[in-house]
């Protein structure tokens, strides 16, 4: 039996909050790929959540998006390209466009190394006209240079396609939990602290399963959702999260001027299997963006959906396209405008009080997640096209 395919999977960031690297990897390895995964900040292998036998490897540069002055790109490239030539590897695999200045550093500015294969997997979304130009012409000369470009999202697959002119459209690879992800199901201690000490058999509680903390998180909308409570009957509860920061303030103000305090929680921001344990106690989620700030919202399909659904929670979501084929064509949810506070307080109730009972809804949900928002049902055809990938290269 041959050695494994060797992947070498760099990341600038760590993966303490990154989950849906950590499922990306370890499906991979899954699909019997050797997996070093590079960082190039540190990295620590006891949050990591990586499966046995992926290697992680940490830089030590203590930037986080950004990596600084360029002393220190250029001492962080000088050991990346040390590591991707040590570790040899069929394939160099970059996940996101943040990643690129390292990696076109390290290769001087041919992304390659060798004659090792090159893969471009990308989370985010490059808005032309409102990021720099230099990053959309570096992630454009990453996909022409890549044999596999891969996209989150199917609709900014396409754009980008346009966008790059390249020849093929990047495959689709949706984010989304993995289907083995434990739910550990209904708590109704938490629920109570949640609610405050009220839950009733009226109650309803929708969890946001979304952090505020700087201004540049008011894309979130949490703003306008707690202006939205505030049109609701007092069954109606919100519990979300918070980092400390300007928005933060802004919204705790909202919530004592309009006198909300006994029906509107924030939470310190969790670890994803404690988010699960708070979202298994509630009745409705939201999937709230202001596509105002990037038509990247607009195009969007987010992990959100994988994740109320695998935990059994209908949601009301914004009104965007690829969120309303979801909502309606599995019967999810209910989609609106979700910068008017009048519009959301309406899905609300629509979803809560309508004709589809909320609690067929929440059933409905999770076989959803079984059949088709995990993340092997699309990830599948990203392992066949890696193998091509490294069979071409071997020639």
């Amino acid at each position: 039996m041959g050695a494994l395919p060797h992947l070498l999977l760099v990341r600038e960031t760590g993966l303490a909050a990154s989950h849906h690297v950590v499922t990306l990897a370890n499906f991979l390895a899954g699909e019997g790929f050797k997996l070093t995964v590079v960082c190039l900040d540190s990295a620590s292998p006891a949050a990591s959540g990586l499966s046995p036998g992926i290697q992680l490897i940490g830089l030590g540069s203590a930037a986080q998006h950004q990596l600084g002055k360029a002393w220190t790109r250029i001492r962080v490239a000088v050991k990346l390209r040390g590591v991707l030539r040590n570790l040899g590897g069929d394939a160099a695999y970059v996940v996101d466009s943040w990643t690129l200045p390292a990696v076109w550093l390290a290769t001087g500015g041919r992304f390659r190394l060798g004659k090792a294969g090159l893969v471009y997997h990308t989370y985010d979304w490059l808005e032309p006209g409102l990021h720099p130009a230099i990053s959309l012409r570096l992630e454009r000369a990453a996909c022409r240079a890549s044999d596999l470009v891969v996209n989150a999202d199917r609709a900014r697959a396409r754009m980008q396609r346009t966008l790059y002119q390249l020849r093929k459209t990047p495959l689709w690879v949706q984010n989304a939990l993995p289907r083995s992800t434990p739910m550990p199901g209904f708590n109704a201690v938490l629920r109570d602290e949640l609610l405050g000490g009220s839950d009733t058999p009226q109650s309803c509680l929708l969890v946001y399963p979304t952090a505020i903390s700087n201004e540049d998180s008011s894309q979130r909308l949490t703003f306008e959702l707690i202006s939205a409570f505030a049109l609701l009957p007092k069954r109606f509860h919100l519990a979300t999260f918070f980092d400390k920061g300007s928005e933060h303030h802004r919204c705790l103000d909202l919530v004592a001027s309009k006198h909300l305090q006994e029906r509107v929680t924030f939470l310190p921001v969790v670890p994803l299997p404690q988010l699960i344990r708070h979202l298994g106690c509630a009745d409705i989620g939201a999937i709230l963006y202001d596509d105002r700030v990037s038509s990247g919202y607009f195009m969007a399909s987010p992990d959100k959906l994988s994740l109320l659904a695998a935990c059994g929670v209908p949601y009301v979501a914004s009104d965007f396209p690829n969120l309303e084929a979801v909502a309606y064509r599995l019967g999810l949810g209910v989609c609106c405008d979700a910068r008017d506070p009048t519009d959301l307080a309406r899905a609300i109730r629509e979803l809560a009080e309508g004709p589809v009972p909320l609690a067929e809804r929440k059933a409905r949900a999770r076989g959803v997640f079984e059949r088709e928002l995990h993340f092997e049902k699309h990830a599948q055809k990203l392992a066949e096209a890696l193998r091509r990938v490294v069979e071409i290269r071997h020639g």
